[in-house]
């Protein structure tokens, strides 16, 4: 459920981006942001279970790795201009 939530809401930002603000470097670079910042929270709950004899890795993997797919982003957005 927090990494669908962490994709919709980069997602929107990514419409928003796509369909209004083509040429905006800072609204192109939310997106990773976003991804990051997800990722992250992940690693931190991962941190929080594992203390719990937990495993919950996966979830910050993921997003980092889209995190870095989605770095190209921004350029696209800096050449446009």
């Amino acid at each position: 459920m927090y990494v669908g939530a962490v994709v919709a809401v980069a997602g929107v930002v990514f419409a928003v981006y796509a369909f209004t603000a083509r040429e905006s470097g800072i609204a192109a670079s939310l997106i990773p942001t976003i991804l990051l910042a997800g990722g992250i929270g992940a690693f931190v709950k991962t941190y929080r279970v594992w203390q719990e004899e937990g495993a919950w890795q996966g979830a910050g993997w993921f997003l980092l790795t889209l995190m870095l797919v989605c770095l190209s982003i921004p350029g696209a957005a800096i050449q446009a201009s």
